[in-house]
């Protein structure tokens, strides 16, 4: 099924390398298409939670095989060094100038330099990152690309943009184990194509070596395998399309674009990458070309094609012969299991690193984490792991958090290890990891299943507020059925268990304009209670522009604190060794996201958003740590069931909880079996009884007392009230501190004349 990208303004498609050119008709479709790459009850989406990390020894490159650019003048004739560049690029502005990416010079692959990169405004430091953990001869990668190197631009462009290049024939005659590696500056967008493919005969024939597509395109079997064939020749209305010189049309489909013969063998070199993810994909790329062993005319062919669908930088292309070695042998995994649901995570274990060859060492381990019953194979791993790490550090013990796993959900993790060369072992056969399913005690009049609720009303004792655009059909939260969600799209139940029956919904997909809506609970009493949790069912999906946030207060709602800021993490800014620079990316404005008010009563608005906007914690500069990156639109990722520990809350008297969503257009949250949950209760009332009432006469020109005792439990506390009238009871003293079985407090300077009085003893919680 195909259709037009879903709603946004053009800011943002541009901000997003999104397609830039489109009709009225797109604009008024709400959803992203559909795909069979999506498989309902599993929510089969990769997320690389590591990036994929090299840690590798090369040998010198094959001589006459590599090609940093750094001889090619930029916007130079490539052919010269025997590079062949093919476009069927939309033309936009016809002159060439390489300080303008929309003109003639960047409708081909081109050379330019770093310095020109960072010159042009079009967001160089995002083209630039590189991806943590990568390590070459033993040196940390901090530059991809490097003087001048090899790039195809499409992020500023209209229209459709194809661009091929093919490498002149290297020799690899007498060699064995050849190697590509290459400098890879890439990033991903939902509708563009990355490729790599190779011949050994002049060009005559190619061969597969890695095609990088958006996830949600990439077609599965109910088992989680890839079906090559669907993948690359279903037809999306966003895929890049062009007539050549014969009037021939071709595209809409990423098999278009390949040279090699589409069938299922292409599979293993289908490779999900993260849309607009601006780190991901920044990679050392090392890829064995079986095929080319001792060839003499070993050519290689690079792909982008995409409609306003970011770019691709590469350089320091080489081939290596790369002594063959015996794979590693096969590790197995082992996991704890159950593992608790409310914990910090589990840490998954593989067994030593063995091989045959004393001079091969532990390179890099990739962890694979499943549903029970997806496909398995030694050599590829789990089918379409719910999460894939790579890890250069992580080797044989990995920390693996479990917020994207249900309670009760039964999982399979496997692990398969790589030598210093990318010699790869086979995956570890699956072993089971249980989620828990037991819940610290509930802390009573706290749950909250909006099942009482009338449907499009809100909860009693919780507080909605908006700043939602006028006009709006839900301008904010309201409690709905799962037949009125699916009335709004049936992505909102595409994870059963993120929604149990009614839930709380904010809804911002299919609704023009500001959506800003936040709602609170009531105060909840927390006194005596700590190891604080909250838990909630979050039916939730990122959008490039929207915002989910959660925060506390303790003060009746004057300050709050922050629980979590749930943002696309394309627009996560980070600081040295890879840390969220909060001040830059709450305070980045942009034109898409929703705009507050500045004067509500005569509706005016900022002229441009940002994320603090939406926030009540400060300081903005504290907020790193609660800041979680999310996947713009992705249908399975941020459906989970949420678990916060709240170590503010621990024991304190007014406790609120306020959700916060706000969109253009920007997809949905639900909220469901909300409950705050302590690992630590207050223990049970001791016996309390009054044990003594004594009158003690006034001294000389003094005033009488009165002297209490009590049965008592040594650490807990006590107030003592009194009351002549049975009805009002003043509070005499308070926090009164037990050191044993009995404590005693006496009551001074009674009122002279007075003829009765009342006394009770009250344990504090």
């Amino acid at each position: 099924m195909t259709g037009a990208p879903r709603q946004q303004s053009v800011a943002k498609r541009l901000r997003a390398g999104r397609l830039s050119v489109f009709n009225e008709e797109a604009m008024h479709i709400p959803c992203l298409r559909a795909t069979a790459a999506v498989v309902p009850m599993l929510g089969l989406i990769t997320l690389v939670t590591g990036h994929a990390q090299t840690n590798i020894t090369l040998p010198p490159p094959i001589a006459g095989t590599f090609e940093d650019f750094s001889s090619i003048d930029e916007g130079g004739d490539l052919s010269a060094k025997g590079w062949t560049v093919t476009n069927f690029t939309t033309e936009t502005n016809p002159e060439p100038n390489l300080d303008d990416p929309s003109s003639a010079s960047y409708e081909d692959w081109v050379v330019i330099s770093r310095e020109r990169l960072l010159s042009i405004g079009w967001d160089s430091s995002r083209r630039l990152q590189v991806a943590p953990g990568q390590v070459i001869n033993g040196t940390p990668v901090t530059e991809l690309l490097q003087g001048k190197f090899l790039y195809a631009e499409s992020d500023v462009r209209s229209g459709s943009q194809v661009q091929y290049i093919e490498s002149p024939n290297f020799n690899c005659s007498g060699r064995l184990g050849v190697t590509l590696v290459f400098h890879s500056a890439y990033e991903q967008n939902q509708d563009n194509l990355g490729g790599v493919e190779y011949s050994v005969d002049n060009g005559a024939n190619w061969l597969p070596v890695a095609y990088f597509i958006d996830g949600p395109d990439i077609v599965r079997d109910e088992q989680g395998n890839i079906d090559a064939e669907a993948t690359l020749n279903t037809s999306h209305g966003d895929v890049a399309t062009y007539t050549d010189e014969e009037g021939n049309f071709f595209g809409g489909t990423y098999g278009s674009f390949l040279k090699a013969p589409i069938s299922q063998d292409l599979a293993p070199y289908i490779q999900a990458r993260i849309n607009d993810n601006s780190i991901e994909s920044k990679r050392v790329e090392v890829y064995r070309l079986p095929e080319a062993d001792n060839k003499a005319t070993v050519r290689l062919r690079f792909i982008h094609a995409g409609t306003a669908s970011w770019y691709w930088g590469i350089d320091n292309i080489g081939l290596y012969a790369i002594a063959p070695k015996s794979p590693p042998a096969r590790p197995t995994a082992t996991v704890p299991t159950p593992t608790p649901f409310f914990s910090p995570g589990v840490t998954l274990t593989g067994s030593s690193f063995t091989a045959a060859d004393p001079s091969q060492t532990h390179g890099l381990s990739v962890w694979q984490v499943a549903p029970e019953g997806t496909g398995f194979s030694p050599a590829s791993g789990l089918a379409s792991p719910l999460v894939q790490v790579s890890s250069a550090t992580a080797l044989t013990s990995l920390p693996l958090t479990i917020d994207r796993f249900f309670p009760g959900q039964s999982l399979l993790v496997s692990v398969q290890y790589q030598d210093q060369f990318s010699n790869k072992s086979e995956f570890a056969a699956p072993v089971p990891l249980v989620i828990g399913t037991t819940f610290p005690p509930l802390v009573p009049g706290t749950f909250e299943d909006f099942e009482s609720t009338i449907e499009f009303e809100t909860p009693a004792g919780w507080t909605a507020e908006n700043q939602s655009d006028e006009g709006l059909t839900y301008p904010g939260w309201f409690v709905a059925t799962t037949d009125t969600l699916n009335g709004f799209g049936s992505r909102r139940t595409q994870v059963p268990d993120a929604v149990n029956g009614q839930s709380l919904f904010g809804e911002s997909d299919t609704q023009n304009g500001n959506a800003i809506m936040s709602i609170t609970t009531p105060e909840y009493n927390l006194s005596g209670r700590s190891g604080i949790w909250i838990a909630f069912r979050s039916n939730y999906e990122q959008n490039q522009d929207s915002f989910g946030g959660v925060e506390f207060s303790t003060d009746g709602g004057t300050t709050w604190k922050s629980i979590v800021y749930m943002i696309d993490i394309a627009d996560i800014i980070t600081g040295p060794g890879g840390t969220i620079d909060a001040t830059a990316t709450l305070t980045a404005t942009y034109g898409d996201l929703a705009k507050i008010y500045v004067d509500r009563d005569n509706g005016i608005r900022v002229d441009a958003g940002q994320y603090s906007d939406f926030m009540a914690a400060r300081p903005i500069e504290a907020l790193g740590p609660f800041i979680s990156g999310r996947i713009n639109d992705d249908p399975v990722e941020s459906k989970r069931y949420e678990r916060f520990r709240v170590a503010g809350a621990d024991n304190q008297p007014r406790v609120q909880f306020r959700f916060t969503h706000t969109g253009t257009a920007s997809w949905y949250w639900g909220i469901d079996d909300f409950g705050v949950y302590s690992e630590s209760s207050p223990p049970p009332p001791s016996d309390l009884r009054l044990t003594s009432v004594r009158h003690l006469a006034a001294p000389v020109g003094g005033q009488a007392a009165v002297e209490l005792k009590w049965t008592s439990v040594a650490g807990r506390r006590y107030t003592v009230q009194s009351s002549t009238t049975l009805t009002a009871w003043p509070v005499l003293q308070a926090d009164i501190a037990a050191t044993g079985t009995e404590t005693t407090y006496t009551h001074s300077n009674l009122p002279a004349g007075e003829a009765v009085r009342f006394y009770r003893v009250v344990e504090q919680p």
